[in-house]
């Protein structure tokens, strides 16, 4: 019977090594995981609905959620995008985002600043145009 056992070979230590290979693989996902989702992720300053004083835009409006991005373009038309990432490039007062979204004529971005201060919104192309909160 001794003989038997010695016979039979040790257990190798590959359940070891699954075990911490499993959990090094469990927090790589994690990691990749939080870093794509806070890449996705619109910051609640820019989520809502955002209108103009300027008497040429007083029909347009953009509203920006967590998923969507929408353009009112006047007469009562709409034209809507989803969200694929939001790039920041923190200022003071003046934060840089960048919308990247794809909507009926494919992969697009939109380039803004939010000002801390005025609470106002300015696109890259109409820097000249405040936009605000629509109460």
């Amino acid at each position: 019977m001794k003989a038997n056992k010695e016979k039979l070979p040790k257990p190798a230590p590959l359940r070891k090594y699954a075990f911490f290979f499993s959990i090094g693989l469990l927090t790589v996902i994690l990691v990749l995981r939080s870093w794509h989702s806070s890449a996705t992720e619109v910051p609640q300053e820019l989520q809502g609905l955002w209108v103009t004083s300027d008497p040429a835009y007083r029909d347009r409006s953009l509203e920006i959620s967590q998923v969507t991005i929408t353009f009112g373009t006047g007469n009562a038309t709409e034209s809507t995008g989803f969200i694929q990432k939001c790039e920041v490039s923190a200022g003071d007062p003046e934060t840089a985002y960048t919308i990247l979204y794809s909507g009926d004529d494919g992969e697009a971005k939109l380039s803004l600043t939010y000002n801390v201060v005025t609470k106002e919104l300015h696109l890259k192309n109409q820097r000249s145009i405040a936009w605000h909160k629509s109460a």
